[in-house]
């Protein structure tokens, strides 16, 4: 593509315009105006003709594929390749929305051979985002026009999560720096040794086949567990796209997943993932590592909240197929809904019964007992009626999940992920898993 340059412009306005109205008031101006227009129609026409392939000899290259973790400066590394040394080249991105870059376009003085250019950019959306075109512009010979050329690309951008809010920060050094004595309830269930009994032991503990064998009583010895499979379930429907604070509650459980997956690692568990929406998305085993941290965080920059129904039934059935050995599952999801709830209730019934199921939501902002804070107004009265309804709805959802043995808990979004980080370090604590 050629395009007139500022100077050509230039010269028209300056030697053209006069020449035009000079002829026009000037009978004898005539032939020396169309002598000079005639000049400069050349001189453009030949300019054009000589550089309509000067970048003919050049190629952009990005990589097929790179990470950068959302809302945090990146660098993209262009590769341009060139035949000749150009003075002046300027480059340019089609940069989708999702990504923003501070600067649209930069000029570079070429040589010949390979060059490196650093494109600053940042990611405002998890999940991956795909540049396909970029676009070059160089002077011609005389500087009369500026060549342009359009190169197709494929380059995915891997937007990951990250921890957005000082609280998610700060619960998550909390769970993955530092150190201190955790008492364990309870004597393990993972057995070690048999040994001679000895005065105190209980008769639930005594090995009597070993016992028979050897004519004297033999003693089973436990040890506690000290790695487990740890599963957080993240629910992506219509309902986790609402506002939680300055964010989606999605946003606000993929925050906790990362805090719950600190708190695995420095406990020496295995940490997996599960994104389900109307079917399941992703299903990571349980792992360590740091290329499987990297995949986990894949998954979880692969959902977005939809308009969907969330199917409960699918999530558990794929659970239970997949998952021979007991584990523990968080389900991240919203059960503020009286029909989500009993779909809950129902779907994770049978998932109680060979996993430890625990369940974590985001509290409603007005969900509270009845005149907790003081209305100053009639409005305020029934705001409060409403939450203390919520409230209200949501222990007597607890209840029923402890009666089928699993826990509950509905936090603060500012402290959800340090509340479900807690919830897992109490369930390790006393040994349910």
């Amino acid at each position: 593509m050629i395009v007139p340059a500022q100077r050509l412009l230039w010269i028209v306005a300056a030697a053209g315009l006069p020449a035009a109205v000079a002829s026009a008031l000037l009978p004898g101006a005539i032939t020396p105006a169309l002598f000079l227009a005639a000049a400069l129609l050349f001189v453009a026409l030949a300019d054009a003709i000589l550089s309509r392939q000067s970048l003919a000899g050049v190629s952009i290259e990005l990589p097929a594929s790179q990470r950068c973790y959302k809302d945090r400066p990146a660098t993209l590394a262009m590769r341009i390749d060139s035949q000749e040394t150009i003075e002046r080249l300027r480059t340019g991105i089609a940069w989708p929305g999702e990504l923003t870059a501070p600067v649209q376009e930069q000029w570079v003085a070429l040589p010949a051979g390979s060059f490196v250019l650093d494109w600053p950019f940042t990611a405002a959306r998890r999940g991956q985002h795909l540049i396909e075109l970029a676009a070059l512009e160089r002077p011609s010979r005389f500087g009369l026009w500026e060549i342009r050329r359009e190169i197709p690309l494929q380059c995915a951008i891997q937007s990951l999560p990250t921890l957005q809010t000082v609280e998610d920060l700060l619960a998550f050094r909390q769970q993955t720096t530092g150190g201190h004595a955790v008492r364990q309830i309870g004597k393990g269930r993972d057995f070690e040794k048999l040994r001679e009994y000895l005065p105190g032991d209980g008769f639930d503990e005594i090995h009597w086949k070993a016992t028979a064998r050897r004519a004297k009583p033999i003693t089973k010895v436990f040890q506690v567990e000290r790695t487990r499979e740890i599963y957080a379930i993240v629910d992506g429907s219509r309902l986790t796209g609402r506002m939680a604070g300055g964010d989606t509650r999605l946003e606000r459980y993929i925050s906790a997943c990362l805090v719950l997956a600190g708190a695995a690692t420095r406990n020496g568990d295995l940490f997996g993932v599960v994104t389900f929406q109307d079917r399941v998305l992703d299903f990571v085993r349980a792992g360590k590592g740091a290329a499987h941290n990297a995949t986990c965080r894949q998954a979880l920059s692969r959902i977005a909240a939809k308009p969907l129904a969330p199917d409960f039934q699918e999530a558990a059935t794929e659970i239970r197929l997949h998952l021979r050995g007991r584990a523990l599952l968080l389900f991240l999801t919203d059960l503020d809904d009286p029909s989500t709830a009993e779909a809950f209730t129902n779907s994770s019934r049978l998932l109680a019964s060979r996993h430890v199921v625990t369940a974590a939501t985001i509290r409603p902002p007005h969900a509270r007992p009845l005149f907790s804070t003081e209305p100053a107004t009639v409005d305020d009265i029934y705001t409060e009626v409403g939450g203390h309804l919520a409230w209200r709805s949501m222990k007597e959802l607890e209840v029923r999940l402890r009666q089928q043995g699993i826990r509950f808990g509905a936090f603060d979004e500012k402290s959800f992920s340090r509340q479900v980080a807690q919830m897992y370090q109490d369930t390790k604590a006393r040994q349910l898993i």
